[in-house]
């Protein structure tokens, strides 16, 4: 299946090339071809959406797509110099807190933004990174939150919680986020998933664990990387462009420990939607067991459809479509059916926000309260 024969729009196949770190020789005939019929503003509210415009303006400098006055390479331009200013910000702070975790003797790690910024793209201001993504054990909660704090980040929704209500907080949620007064992000993890998944819980584990292989921690992080597209249905085209990337570089051995992983955890579904839509998309090559599992899974080939259509035509992340999309396939990304029912399930779940609308209401009526609660919350938006 050749990428040129979706049916993508134009705008978006030229948003999709762009997005990449470097563009082929052919990939930049092909950008060439296209950028004559393409719309420019909606090219630059896909770039936006899908926080892929740092790329984009590297590629249209590099090439010189545009006159140096183009409206659209100006405004790609503010946006990568505003990504290339965050990004070096979140490494210094990173530097800083980690230097404090150290000598607190607390061990924190690193997920996604930096990097992958580095492993992948190689220069971090290519990969837009809105927070900082921190993954701790549950029991250093208190002393990683005590140095975040020294270091003027405060959380003052989840600190307005009750001792008991804190305690509900992590059946609903996976963390906490904290912001400084220069309005950086950080999110602290105590797990990777607000509900249990098998895999994911492995690959948290496998962060702390050196007894683990580098190689199976690699094919732990691609899987994960596919869960959290597959879980958000690729609303952002940057999380599919992580998984290309991390697939372009697999080989032959790397390839088959992916695949057993995700055939033992019952992630071959997950695997198999993100695989199909690098091909559909970028052309990447599509391994035999892969076509298989597409040519024989319905579910598959209806989240696929889904996926495509949010990528080619967004909408607002907090849009009632897209929320009740994700109610929707969520549960039918996974193959084992406690998955399922979990992830059906956890929608009813009181959050934060539930909190913030009932302070007073004891935590036993909030759950009982949940169908109600959630449908409060699609009223909301």
């Amino acid at each position: 299946m050749d990428y040129l024969r979706t049916e993508q729009s134009v705008d978006f196949r030229l948003a999709s090339l762009l997005s990449l770190p470097s563009l082929s020789g052919k990939q930049l005939e092909i950008v060439v071809a296209l950028l004559e019929e393409a719309n420019l503003d909606k090219l630059s509210h896909l770039l936006n959406h899908h926080r892929t415009y740092s790329c984009a303006y590297s590629n249209i400098n590099k090439h010189n797509l545009f006159p140096s006055d183009e409206p659209l390479q100006m405004c790609l331009k503010r946006r990568f110099d505003k990504c290339a200013y965050q990004n070096t910000e979140q490494l210094g702070i990173c530097s800083e807190l980690f230097t404090l975790f150290k000598k607190a003797g607390v061990e924190v790690k690193i997920l996604k933004g930096i990097p992958l910024g580095f492993s992948l793209y190689s220069n971090i201001a290519l990969r837009h990174s809105n927070d900082l993504d921190l993954v701790i054990k549950p029991e250093e909660l208190t002393s990683v939150d005590k140095i975040l704090k020294s270091k003027g980040f405060t959380c003052e929704q989840y600190d307005r919680l009750s001792n008991k209500q804190k305690r509900y907080y992590f059946s609903a949620h996976k963390d906490i986020t904290y912001r400084s007064q220069s309005n950086m992000l950080i999110e602290l993890h105590v797990r990777l998933t607000s509900h249990d998944i098998e895999l994911t819980d492995e690959y948290f584990l496998s962060l702390f664990d050196y007894s683990v292989s580098k190689k199976d921690k690699q094919s732990l992080e691609l899987l994960y990387l596919c869960w959290h597209g597959c879980h958000t249905l690729f609303h952002r085209l940057k999380w599919l462009i992580d998984i290309k990337l991390y697939l372009d570089s697999l080989d032959v051995e790397a390839l088959e420990r992916t695949i057993l992983i995700a055939k033992k955890y019952g992630f071959m579904r997950i695997l198999t939607i993100s695989w199909v839509l690098c091909h559909h998309i970028y052309g990447t090559s599509m391994p035999a067991k892969i076509e298989s599992f597409y040519e024989n899974d319905v579910l598959s080939r209806v989240i696929i459809k889904k996926c495509q259509k949010i990528l080619n035509e967004p909408l607002g992340v907090d849009s009632l479509k897209i929320r009740l999309a994700y109610v929707f396939f969520q549960p039918f990304i996974y193959q084992h059916t406690i998955e399922k029912i979990d992830s059906f399930m956890h929608k009813f779940k009181p959050t934060i926000n539930d909190y913030d609308m009932l302070p007073q209401l004891p935590n036993v009526l909030c759950y009982m309260l949940r169908p109600f609660l959630f449908a409060i919350r699609f009223l909301r938006y």
